[in-house]
């Protein structure tokens, strides 16, 4: 008997960067280790060699994350007989087969993405394509969406086929992470801004930021959890908040977090439309897999009819969804229970560390939550998916 599983793929943001991530992965996986190759030799030292201090620059956390986020997604996929989107961009550094999908894939070609089945019946398996070791034939895997935290979102544009090749990527997170880190100074190029998170009630949360902003820039950016927010501006306004959550007797605990400037707040105003122009020059292509977008926590198909535009169309939009994105807030509670009330049975995040499986245990804990960072938790997600084939 043929089981069915709906799964949601999610990619890590900033913030989820660890010394030597990725590298398991690159010596198990010769798609991983394309990813590597077409990412070039300093982001590739960046991830295996640099310091945790060095990892947390921001020009090169993104490149960086982007990378690993790819290569743990390719090595999955390698491992699981699925063509992707973007395989031929990476073909010239070692990794054969078609560009784009089997058969059972689901191109836009008559509109919205649909998802696409993984398993013994599927196209991209019965044609020929690698099967994982173990893989259990019962067993059916459809993708039901994709979305990405914040620089994530960069990774599920590329696994979609949105972002037409890893190369092209690679130049555009380096621009970006150039931009955000300029747009993070002040006149005099010293550090501007700074982010907390905070555990507690949201409710009690957007009171105090409203009491504690004053002169200066603070919002509520990453609502993460029904209990978990982070906050971002000015360093002067998260000290306000905090001395505000210590004396106002709500039930807050903040936990100032190790980053080089306030991401999703109106401070990245200035880095938005460089974004942009970057962006601009860039001929993506259409997405394969259904998008969940960060600002909106709906699906890039519903952003398009809100904006009047027909499907096949995303394209056009995408360097206004990204210059957007940097200085809007990542709705990701909305975005996990999306995955849930449609039916996921499984949330599967890829990238350094267990940030987004977390998270989901947190917001959907009858879904189960899995990731894949190295090559033991490949290994890992792929038996929980596919079971040992015995």
């Amino acid at each position: 008997m043929v089981k069915s599983k709906k799964i949601a793929l999610v990619f890590a943001g900033q913030g989820a960067q660890y010394p030597g991530m990725g590298k398991s992965l690159y010596d198990v996986s010769a798609a991983a280790r394309a990813i590597f190759e077409v990412a070039g030799e300093k982001v590739t030292r960046d991830c295996f060699e640099a310091s945790q201090e060095e990892l947390d620059m921001t020009d090169v956390t993104q490149p960086a994350v982007y990378t690993v986020d790819l290569a743990a997604w390719v090595a999955f996929a390698e491992r699981v007989g699925l063509s992707w989107p973007n395989e031929a961009g990476v073909d010239d550094v070692g990794v054969s087969g078609a560009a784009g999908f089997g058969a059972d894939s689901a191109s836009a070609v008559d509109g919205a993405p649909r998802a696409a089945g993984l398993g013994a019946d599927s196209a991209s398996v019965a044609d020929g394509a690698p099967r994982a070791a173990g893989f259990a034939s019962s067993v059916i895997v459809e993708i039901i969406g994709m979305a990405g935290y914040s620089l994530g979102e960069y990774s599920a544009f590329t696994a979609s086929g949105i972002i037409p090749d890893v190369k092209a990527g690679i130049e555009l997170i380096k621009e970006r992470g150039r931009l955000m880190a300029a747009a993070g100074r002040h006149a005099d190029g010293s550090p501007r801004g700074a982010m907390a998170a905070v555990l507690g009630a949201r409710d009690d949360v957007l009171e105090l930021v409203e009491r504690a902003r004053g002169r200066f820039v603070l919002e509520a950016v990453n609502l993460n959890t029904p209990t978990q927010t982070v906050i971002s501006g000015d360093a002067e306004a998260i000290e306000a908040f905090r001395s505000l959550a210590k004396t106002s007797g709500k039930k807050l605990r903040v936990m100032p977090l190790s980053v080089s400037t306030a991401f999703h707040s109106p401070i990245m105003a200035p880095a938005s439309d460089g974004i942009r122009e970057a962006a601009s020059q860039i001929a993506f292509g259409e997405p394969v897999y259904e998008l969940y977008l960060d600002m909106t926590a709906g699906t890039l198909t519903e952003y398009l009819k809100d904006k009047g535009e027909i499907s096949g169309k995303a394209k056009d939009l995408v360097p206004a969804i990204m210059a957007e994105q940097v200085k809007s807030p990542v709705r990701w509670q909305e975005i996990t229970e999306a995955f849930a009330a449609a039916g996921a049975d499984a949330i599967v995040e890829f990238g350094p560390g267990k940030t987004l499986t977390g998270f989901a245990k947190r917001t959907a804990p009858g879904v189960m939550a899995l990731n894949v960072q190295d090559a033991e938790s490949l290994d890992e997600t792929i038996r929980a998916l596919y079971g040992s084939g015995e």
